[in-house]
């Protein structure tokens, strides 16, 4: 009986700790300046519009190709996306994909990283009430026309 109350004892403490972790993690991604991966850094769509309600984090690497993927809500997810967009091409990015309609979309943009042979990719996907920022960074280079 003691074993089984201080397993549930435990597992409650761990469960808790969890959520406390999970939602520190959270509030930082809401007000996050930068995507960082090395010697490069992206600014955050939260540096350019406010913070915002995080929904979730998600990091890692695949095929050799560093990611970081943030969650967020937001009233005006369009307005959010061009205001950001324009601030990153005033920076010298560049667009490399869009896919939108009325309430939903794809857009992306790249920049040459200050690794060489290496390039940092940002891509929104975005719904009526949310957005999705994936930040990259991947072996290629950007082509100007």
């Amino acid at each position: 009986m003691k074993i089984l109350r201080n397993t549930i004892l435990l597992f409650l403490l761990c469960s808790m700790m969890l959520f406390i972790a999970s939602c520190g993690i959270l509030n930082s991604a809401s007000e996050a300046q930068t995507y960082d991966f090395g010697n490069d850094s992206i600014p955050s769509i939260t540096s350019v519009v406010g913070s915002r309600k995080a929904n979730g984090v998600e990091t890692g690497t695949s095929s050799g190709t560093q990611y970081r993927i943030f969650k967020y809500g937001s009233d005006d997810p369009v307005s959010d996306i061009q205001e950001y967009i324009d601030y990153l091409q005033d920076r010298g990015w560049l667009v490399t994909a869009i896919d939108s309609s009325s309430d939903s979309g794809t857009v992306q943009v790249g920049i040459d990283s200050l690794d060489s042979g290496k390039i940092l990719l940002v891509t929104i996907d975005y719904k009526t009430s949310s957005y999705e920022v994936k930040a990259e960074k991947m072996e290629g280079t950007l082509t100007r026309y």
